[in-house]
């Protein structure tokens, strides 16, 4: 069993474990964009920018430590609690991100990803992708899986964007 995406002639399948691994990875290289996002760019304190980087470094921050509630929690099990919070998807969309949501947020099956997500999907995934590189020496590497495979995901929501039509999940 397994997830799998469709739209028009383009597809994406994998195992539900796979699908929660490419999730989880891509959770994770939000966060190191985010990190060397906030590292490269001045913010005067006091500002509303600087308020709204020290906010999202809270959820991060939280979110990385696992606990929610006293419960030793997964990545991905984490962003889902606190992606219920309208606050923080604001702030993933301020900082470019806020595909990450629409991504991760869908059910595993029966379900569709509307075009407006597909567009917000491919941006965000555009941006984070050199963060999915994790052994640069080796491109071939299998540390480096989703960065080699991710342009087959990404084909999908684009053929969404292209010919405005849902991503179908089934």
């Amino acid at each position: 069993m397994g997830i799998d995406l469709y739209c028009g002639d383009k597809t994406f399948g994998c195992s539900y474990g796979s699908w929660y691994n490419i999730r989880s990875a891509l959770i994770e290289a939000t966060f190191e964009y985010l990190e060397v996002h906030f590292a490269l760019t001045e913010y005067e304190e006091g500002t509303e920018e600087y308020g709204a980087i020290m906010a999202l470094k809270k959820y991060i921050e939280r979110i990385k430590s696992g606990v929610i509630l006293g419960k030793q929690l997964s990545l991905l099990d984490d962003f889902y609690f606190y992606s219920r919070q309208l606050e923080f998807i604001d702030l993933l969309i301020q900082f470019g991100v806020g595909g990450i949501y629409a991504l991760c947020n869908k059910s595993d099956n029966e379900g569709f990803y509307s075009v407006g997500n597909s567009y917000d999907i491919c941006d965000f995934i555009k941006v984070v992708k050199p963060f999915l590189l994790k052994n640069k020496s080796n491109i071939d590497d299998k540390e480096n899986w989703l960065y080699n495979n991710i342009d087959e995901l990404i084909d999908v929501f684009k053929e969404s964007v292209e010919k405005n039509e849902i991503v179908s999940i089934r």
